[in-house]
């Protein structure tokens, strides 16, 4: 099977048309079409190298989020307890990203994730917040990008559902999180990401807009 048929097969589980999907991009927004909890999963990743652990990951993404199945996006809800959280939560990120950032000698995110102050916001303040690239935020991207760059992913057919797994929220952390078990074996890091899916799924939302500020609304 072929890269377009295997994405047609894929579209025509989701009921999709397939005559519309001939490349990566054509299957944005595929995972909302199982909501909310992810029934048939296991037709889209059975059979496939790895498929297990990516859909259980996938799943994950389905049980943070049931509660909010008519969502453009896969959002979380607000998590009572992640009030109290949070700031353990982002420091455990933080501690993650550092080792990414240790790994491909950038020693500018060293420092700033190593020492950023946090400072809980409210939401109305947080959604004013107007990112651009040249910012810690924009750095973070392009050093996970990067990164994924110097690792070898098993080969599995899964990678041609790249971009369907990061439109889940358009969050490149969550794409990562999610495609772990692919680069794993590459990597002399253990599961640097799931720190960051356990911020998501509380709900926990944070920018670092200059290396001196991380604010962070739940």
């Amino acid at each position: 099977m072929n890269e377009i048929q295997q994405l047609r097969e894929w579209a025509q589980l989701a009921n999709i048309p397939s005559e519309t999907v001939s490349e990566q991009g054509d299957l944005v927004g595929f995972f909302q079409n199982f909501r909310p909890h992810g029934e048939r999963l296991e037709s889209v990743f059975a059979e496939h190298v790895l498929g297990q652990e990516v859909m259980d990951r996938v799943k994950e993404c389905f049980s943070a989020t049931a509660n909010g199945e008519n969502d453009a996006y896969f959002i979380p809800r607000r998590s009572e307890s992640a009030v109290d959280e949070a700031s353990a939560l982002l420091k455990a990120h933080f501690k993650d990203l550092v080792s990414i950032a240790k790994s491909m000698k950038d020693q500018e995110l060293v420092d700033i994730l190593s020492s950023v102050p946090l400072r809980q916001v409210q939401v109305q303040e947080f959604n004013a917040i107007r990112p651009t690239d040249d910012t810690p935020d924009g750095w973070i991207f392009d050093m996970i990008t990067d990164y994924t760059t110097t690792l070898t992913p098993v080969e599995t057919p899964l990678l041609l559902l790249k971009d369907a797994v990061y439109s889940i929220a358009n969050d490149k952390l969550l794409q990562q999180y999610i495609l772990w078990p692919i680069y794993r074996e590459s990597s002399l890091l253990v599961d640097p990401y799931r720190s960051y899916f356990a911020v998501w799924s509380m709900g926990i939302r944070y920018a670092i807009p200059a290396p001196e500020t991380c604010l962070f609304c739940v």
